[in-house]
């Protein structure tokens, strides 16, 4: 077990009980409650029918479909749990884009689908 620095407090679990609400315990009993995904994320959706993303879990390849949406200025960002850009598709330029997940890790992303720094939608995926 790694010691945290004299004074430090340190988080012992996070238990995320649906997508809009989180909770975590520090370790001198502290209890925080999240109306958000503890990653910072706030789930924004521009229509729950206009952009898909799938399959979900993705194995390597995965689509987004972007349907009645101008896709001039749009980009795609997946983030890990860390919350670090790991992937940017820039002017997508289509409805429909094919990713290739296969340099990612096995694990919990979040995507991001922005229109010049405006977000419009995020959401999560399972990389198998």
């Amino acid at each position: 077990m790694i010691s945290p620095v004299q004074g430090t407090k340190i988080l012992t679990a996070v238990s995320v009980v649906s997508p809009q609400c989180s909770f975590t315990a520090g370790s001198a009993g502290t209890l925080l409650k999240f109306s958000a995904p503890f990653v910072g994320f706030e789930s924004q959706v521009a229509n729950s029918e206009s952009i898909l993303m799938y399959p979900n879990p993705v194995k390597d390849l995965c689509t987004i479909k972007l349907e009645g949406i101008a896709v001039e200025g749009i980009s795609v960002h997946i983030y890990n749990l860390l919350g670090q850009d790991v992937m940017k598709v820039e002017n997508i330029g289509n409805n429909t884009v094919n990713l290739d997940l296969t340099g990612l890790e096995s694990g919990l992303y979040f995507y991001s689908i922005e229109n010049r720094n405006h977000v419009l939608m995020t959401s999560k995926f399972v990389k198998e």
